[in-house]
């Protein structure tokens, strides 16, 4: 079991104006009393540099940065900046948000919850082909041994009816969450995932389910897949992302006129001609994206002038990393004294630290 972190965190929550969900009155009883293993609140860091501190993400920065006001900050003056880098021609690339590392690891019969706050910019495109992986635990044989798969929080596609859903590789069966749950952009949101370990479900007898609660409304709950391969499998790490699967977008900027969602496009000077198997599929704010499904050879580059072929509307086709922020992370393998609504312990926003000094 990890050693937690020593630390006063008993000024950790928040008094709410509206009713509380849990049903718990305002007072200190509402305090934490477990101690968390890691405290983020990115305030230590020299901003425009690598958040791989012991305040931010002490596993490895994965070229995620310390940034400071203008850029969103929940509280205090610094906040995780965690970079999509949508790769080579929209192709397959990478979400960097820095790593956590579980020391020791934690195995069959441990637990794990995982809070944090996250800001999606007004025109954020999470889509992929198929997906964008969001949240990781990754899991591997005894002694560090071979890879035996991650246990995965997925954004899902902007446009579809269900915004997450949880996979264990290898297992492969996705659980998807409730209908009509996706990010919202343009707002902080507080995000928890909770892991416990064992290679039995908790269906089957055994203690094995994962969790994911978004604004403290819990919108994923698996007990019918094991979390781990065998009884003497590991969690090693976390990941704060780590992967576009198949094809991250690429955006188009220096729109002079309506681009049509759906209509077929075509490109020069790249030398492709007539009209490719491509089109745009979504609009946020004034960014519009490339179909990821497709891939016209030859493929579009950076620079590209785009032409709507219905409309005849021009476009710069550009590499665009999507940013993604985040603070006050809380990571614990004690049991939260909190519930929610149907009982279940967790960190909930109102641990959300109100002064981390």
């Amino acid at each position: 079991m990890p050693t937690p972190v020593s630390i006063d965190i008993s000024p950790w929550y928040e008094h709410p104006t509206t009713p509380n969900r849990d049903g718990l009155a305002v007072s200190a009883s509402r305090a934490p009393t477990y101690t968390p293993i890691q405290v983020s609140d990115f305030e230590d860091g020299t901003v425009d540099t690598g958040a791989g501190g012991s305040d931010a993400f002490p596993g490895g920065s994965y070229g995620s940065q310390y940034r400071g006001s203008p850029l969103p900050v929940f509280e205090g003056s610094q906040s995780g900046e965690w970079v999509g880098d949508c790769g080579h021609n929209g192709n397959t690339g990478f979400t960097n948000g820095g790593r956590y590392d579980f020391s020791p690891v934690l195995g069959k019969g441990d637990k794990v919850w995982i809070k944090f706050k996250a800001f999606l910019p007004i025109g954020y495109n999470y889509t992929g082909d198929p997906f964008l992986k969001f949240l990781r635990i990754r899991t591997n044989a005894s002694g560090g041994g071979a890879n035996e798969g991650y246990n995965d929080i997925y954004f899902e596609q902007i446009d579809t009816a269900n915004g997450f859903y949880y996979i264990k590789e290898q297992d492969d069966v996705p659980k998807y969450s409730l209908n009509g749950h996706h990010p919202v952009l343009g707002v902080w949101e507080t995000y928890e995932y909770h892991v416990a370990f064992d290679n039995v479900p908790a269906a089957s007898a055994g203690t094995g389910r994962a969790r994911l609660w978004k604004n403290d409304e819990l919108i994923i709950d698996v007990d019918d897949v094991p979390t781990l391969n065998t009884a003497t499998s590991e969690a090693a790490w976390i990941y704060f992302g780590s992967f576009w699967n198949g094809g991250a977008p690429l955006l188009l900027t220096s729109i002079s006129g309506p681009i049509i969602v759906g209509n077929a496009i075509t490109a020069s000077p790249s030398g492709a001609g007539g009209t490719l198997a491509s089109k745009i599929v979504n609009s946020l704010g004034q960014n519009y994206f490339i179909d990821s499904d497709a891939t016209p050879s030859p493929a579009f580059e950076d620079g590209d002038t785009i032409t709507d072929s219905i409309t005849s509307e021009t476009a710069t086709l550009a590499k665009a990393n999507q940013l993604m922020y985040i603070d006050d992370l809380i990571i614990a393998t004690e049991t939260p004294n909190l519930v929610d609504q149907s009982g279940n312990p967790f960190i909930s926003s109102r641990h959300t630290a109100v002064n981390f000094d």
